[in-house]
Formats: C-alpha cells, structure tokens, sequence
C-alpha cells in the first residue's frame, strides 16, 4: 500500500474474509479498524494484529440499524479520516423463496445493501477529497492456495470511480485503467518476486 493511506475500516472483520483482510492490510502498515458485534471475537482480531506488529482498534456496530452506523460513523471520526474502506459485512439466507418472509428479506436487505449505500454515504466523499491515494496493487495469493496449471486471478482496484458529480461513471473507470494496470505493473517489477522465462 502506499504511504498516504492510514487508517483502513474492514465491516464484518472479526472472522473469514475480512479477518484475514484486516490482517493483510495491517500487515502493509495501515491502521486498521475492525468492525463487528462480537466484542470478544473483535479484540481477539485487533490482540492477533497488534502481536504481529500491527495496530488495530475495534468499533462495534449493527449494520442493519442506522443508528447505530451513525454511532459508528461518529466513533470513527474521532480515530481520523478513512483512506480505505472495506464493506465485507454480510450474511446468507438458505432456502426456499417461499421460506423467506418480509422480516427475513427486510433483514437481509438492510444489512447486504442498505448498509453498505449508507456506509459509502458517509465515507466516500471525504475519501474522494480530503485523502486522495494513488492507486495500488494489493496481492491475493496469500489468501488462496496456488492452483497448478490455471492462471492467477488479477484483481486490480479503480482509483478514480468517481465523475465530477460524485457519481460512478463507466468512462471516470476507463480513464482511471492505466494507473490501475501501471500500479499492478510496479508490484510486478518491485514486489512480486516473480521472474519470467521463456517457454
């Protein structure tokens, strides 16, 4: 990561993916806000992180409640301004559509989607203003095993998602393409570790 980006908020963080997202990022020297419910599973996480060297504080909040993101929102204020956000928290209803009922969909809904268009809401534009980042490459590998015979997933970021209007456009994506492929290519040369040979 680069220098400019220090504080990392990673939503549901306190296991899985964004446990390990947490991890990942703090180990590249950001400090990394864990968000989850479970108080004791969260201080787990920010123990592990902070054993390894890294630093780490734990917010809790239910996503699926508004006021309490805004009580989030407000407790994150005070740590410093957010260079990285990560909207992980989610879960998964199994069944029948005919088994889910209106509570259940309104849960699901509120915590996959309501939350993260409210959490966007409340970081992004700061984000887009006050603590612009180039844009880099962040390797997954550590995260998965290698898979003999198959090509690597490439995931590069979008730098620049935004128009002049503060709106997601496809062409804001395409022009920000070369700093995203430019960013994988310096990981490539410098950090990767990776060498080319002929066939």
């Amino acid at each position: 990561m680069q220098d400019q980006a220090q504080i990392a908020l990673v939503t549901g963080a306190t296991s899985g993916l964004g446990r390990a997202i947490a991890e990942k990022l703090a180990n590249d020297g950001l400090l990394v806000i864990v968000h989850g419910r479970d108080v004791d599973r969260g201080a787990e996480v920010v123990r592990g992180i902070e054993a390894r060297g890294g630093r780490a504080r734990f917010v809790r909040a239910d996503l699926a409640d508004p006021t309490s993101i805004e009580r989030l929102v407000t407790e994150i204020a005070a740590i410093g301004p957010i260079d990285v956000l990560v909207n992980n928290a989610g879960y998964a209803w199994y069944g029948p559509t005919a088994k889910l009922d209106a509570a259940g969909f309104d849960a699901l809904f509120a915590t996959n989607v309501r939350a993260t268009y409210l959490m966007v809401a409340a970081f992004a534009p700061a984000m887009a203003t006050e603590s612009p980042t180039q844009p880099a490459y962040v390797a997954l590998e550590p995260f998965r095993p290698d898979q003999p015979g198959q090509p690597a997933v490439v995931a590069l970021p979008v730098p620049h998602p935004y128009s002049q209007y503060g709106r997601i456009t496809n062409w804001s994506i395409e022009d920000s393409l070369p700093d995203a492929v430019a960013a994988f290519v310096k990981w490539l040369v410098d950090d990767s570790g990776w060498t080319v040979t002929e066939p």
